[in-house]
């Protein structure tokens, strides 16, 4: 064997080595995974076509070895919106939904959700919170529920709706009925309703603040004839015209003008800025009481009385 053929052979397995290191390098680089901060999930075996059923993963990089890759989920929560969704109350009418729910999936359940779900997890939830809101909805009437007690059935949408999340490997985190949508007819009658109710509570209003001006005047009128009196009696003590008397006559007014004050603040029980303000409100709404509309709350039925 010449000199070349030694240096032929070397050159070859210099090669096939570094071949075979760089083959190692990529096999061993291409074991690791890696998981973002705001990630989680489990190890899948590629080659067997299973999971590891012993660990879920958060963030960070991971070596699983080879044909090994991450199953990966979200850590933080999601948000799920559904838009113009039909359902039928128990009077049998249609109402059109707009709704959103946030969820997090729970890490020590996420082997069943995957076993279960894979990653169809968020049309699942979907499917079965519009089953759950149909099933809410059949239980009450459209009028007046759907524009008095909102707040109650959407307390009770949330209620199932979390039911539903923890019995899939997730939790609710909040739940929002952004709108509620009615058919025309219904939506006239309500508002037939409302303006029926606005128009009794404006008259009621106006009846009470008349009474209130009335009491107003009468007060008023007395404590005026009576500071008319003083004043005649405390101008004719200061006709010495020193200034001794005429500051005597001056406190006497004052004294007195103020003493009737506090009789119409007494006589109109106006002992505290609560009330104060519900006098100058009512005295508002009899001057302008042509033009004067009250908004009802859709909600809950508005009141006012006067205390």
């Amino acid at each position: 064997m010449t000199v070349e053929d030694i240096l032929e052979t070397i050159e070859k397995k210099s090669n096939l080595i570094s071949t075979v290191y760089f083959i190692c390098v990529i096999l061993f680089a291409s074991s690791f995974s890696t998981l973002a901060p705001l990630e989680m999930g489990i190890a899948r075996n590629n080659i067997a076509s299973s999971v590891d059923k012993t660990k879920v993963y958060l963030g960070g990089r991971y070596f699983l070895g080879l044909g090994k890759e991450f199953v990966i989920y979200p850590k933080t929560a999601q948000t799920i919106e559904m838009f113009n969704v039909v359902a039928a109350t128990a009077d049998k009418q249609s109402v059109y939904l707009d709704l959103a729910f946030q969820y997090k999936l729970k890490p020590e359940e996420l082997v069943n959700l995957y076993a279960e779900r894979q990653q169809g997890y968020d049309s699942f939830f979907r499917r079965e919170v519009e089953e759950d809101i149909k099933e809410v909805t059949v239980l009450w009437n459209t009028i007046p529920d759907f524009y008095e007690k909102r707040t109650d059935i959407a307390v009770q949408m949330k209620d199932k709706v979390a039911t539903m999340l923890s019995a899939n490997s997730a939790e609710l985190v909040d739940f929002q009925l952004r709108s509620i949508g009615l058919l025309p007819a219904t939506e006239t009658k309500i508002i037939e309703t409302l303006v029926s109710e606005q128009e009794e509570l404006t008259e009621q209003i106006i009846q009470q603040t008349t009474v209130v001006r009335a009491e107003k005047e009468e007060f008023a009128a007395a404590a005026a004839a009576e500071v008319q009196v003083i004043n005649s009696e405390a101008n004719a003590k200061g006709i010495a015209i020193t200034s001794t008397s005429s500051a005597s006559a001056f406190k006497l007014v004052t004294d007195a003008q103020s003493s009737k004050l506090s009789k119409i603040e007494e006589g109109l029980e106006l002992g505290t800025p609560a009330k104060l303000l519900s006098y100058m409100w009512y005295t508002g709404l009899s001057v302008n009481s042509q033009k004067t509309k009250l908004v009802v709350n859709p909600d809950a039925a508005a009141q006012a009385k006067l205390t």
